[in-house]
């Protein structure tokens, strides 16, 4: 009897958002820390390593929260016979998946997690612009992503549950 391991789509996104952020801000690391003087791509790769580790850390908070629930949760697999031609033609056995979660945010801590990691990122942005680390080009983007962060945080505030929902 074979039993099949079940893995929520939530928890496999936590966990690649996570492993993502954690590349990108290590490569980052590596290369301003080497003594970059005003970089675009590390900044770039900070601020999205950031973002992705950020929203890691807030899936957690909004999964382990009592107060928070699954309304939603579709998972689909497909299995059978892949073609793929381009200059040659190659068939074999593939496989396709998908996964959707729909959750209701029952507190505010995944919300002010990513309120203070958007800012975070914009104190850090601006410092490596001050020690001429960082680029124009690569601060503007750094600092257009806190923004874009600063508004995941205001999506993710719960919301009363007797009006409109995004």
């Amino acid at each position: 009897m074979t039993k099949s391991l079940r893995i929520s789509p939530i928890w496999l996104g936590g966990g690649l958002f996570g492993a993502i952020g954690i590349v990108l801000i290590g490569v980052s690391a590596h290369a301003l820390m080497a003594g970059a003087r005003h970089a675009t791509m590390p900044v770039a790769l900070l601020a999205f390593g950031w973002a992705s580790l950020s929203m890691a850390v807030s899936i957690v908070l909004v999964t382990t929260s009592r107060s928070s629930r699954v309304i939603d949760e579709r998972v689909a697999a497909r299995r059978g016979t892949v073609t793929l031609q381009r200059r040659s033609r190659l068939t074999g056995p593939g496989a396709e998946a998908s996964g959707q979660s729909v959750v209701r945010v029952g507190n505010r801590a995944p919300a002010v997690f990513l309120a203070c990691a958007s800012a975070t990122l914009a104190v850090t942005v601006v410092a490596l612009v001050l020690n001429a680390r960082a680029s124009v080009i690569g601060a503007g983007f750094a600092l257009g992503l806190a923004c874009y962060m600063a508004n995941w945080a205001r999506h993710a505030w719960p919301r009363d549950g007797g009006g409109k929902s995004a």
